[in-house]
């Protein structure tokens, strides 16, 4: 079966553009868009969804004054505002990043997966984490497929809006979560592995057991030159229909619930490894 993808510039401004897409229509050729946001509304992202749009891919290439940059002016915040567009009208978003000396240090992680020996390696630290009643319910899902990890986070970060950070309340200023900063559109940060840990719904030590597992996995990683991140609340990026299709995909059992993810990569080849912040007095109480 015959895909168009209809790029520019921006085809939506070329005087034949609608008739094109009546003539696809006719034929029943799904297709994508390949394009940029300035000019898109509800409106228009309802026709383009009538027409057979399965999927409209913008830019995002840095930060908001990297990508302005690159761009113009006011286009990183048009950027974001239209993903709302599209998603509104039941079309998939796809985000490209086109990768240089500019904005490089603005990917959290390399773009290399990890060798399939090291990865064993991490896991294992996982699979050996103390667990209580020594029950090892812990699920490890391991995920390298770049389409799928984007869009769970992509999911996951979309489902952060309500519990945004305030002035007064947020994780951290020096190294801002998803929770902090809004101009983070993947919860994942791009990482090549993102391990979901899943547990039992009813068992009352699930996130205890979840959370050194990670730590394990995490130290294991730091050791063998892997960069890692956990990221909390791991439910919220199945909490749409494309996440429980996953699920399903996956073979996750119903009575098990995502409790947090673990983002495996290497970290960039300039990015120097974190160093440890002064340690506050007056934590540690003895009587």
């Amino acid at each position: 079966m015959p895909y168009f993808y209809i790029t520019g510039g921006d085809p939506i401004l070329h005087p034949d553009f609608w008739r094109l897409l009546s003539l696809i229509k006719e034929h029943e050729i799904p297709f994508t868009i390949l394009g940029n946001p300035f000019h898109l509304t509800d409106e228009v992202c309802r026709l383009l969804k009538s027409y057979g749009c399965q999927k409209y891919q913008l830019s995002l290439d840095g930060m908001r004054e990297t990508h302005d940059w690159f761009r113009k002016p006011g286009s990183f915040d048009c950027t974001l505002e239209k993903i709302g567009c599209i998603k509104r009208a039941g079309i998939r978003s796809v985000i490209m990043t086109t990768v240089s000396g500019t904005n490089i240090k603005e990917i959290p992680f390399d773009a290399k997966q990890i060798e399939e020996t090291v990865l064993q390696q991490i896991l294992q630290a996982g699979l050996y984490a103390p667990s209580a009643g020594g029950r090892q319910g812990v699920i490890l899902a391991v995920c390298q497929d770049k389409e799928i990890n984007e869009r769970l986070g992509k999911i996951k970060r979309a489902n952060s809006n309500p519990r945004m950070a305030t002035p007064t309340s947020y994780v951290s200023k020096e190294q801002p979560s998803i929770a902090d900063d809004p101009k983070l559109v993947n919860a994942f940060y791009d990482a090549p592995t993102v391990i979901t840990m899943f547990a039992p719904k009813n068992f009352l030590f699930a996130s205890e057991d979840c959370a050194v597992t990670a730590e394990n996995m995490m130290l294991a990683a730091d050791s063998l030159g892997v960069g890692s991140c956990y990221i909390g609340q791991g439910w919220t990026a199945f909490a749409d229909t494309y996440g429980q299709e996953i699920l399903h995909k996956w073979g996750i059992r119903t009575d098990y619930y995502a409790v947090m993810q673990l983002l495996l990569g290497y970290p960039k080849p300039d990015g120097k490894h974190p160093t440890a912040k002064p340690r506050k007095n007056d934590r540690i109480l003895r009587f």
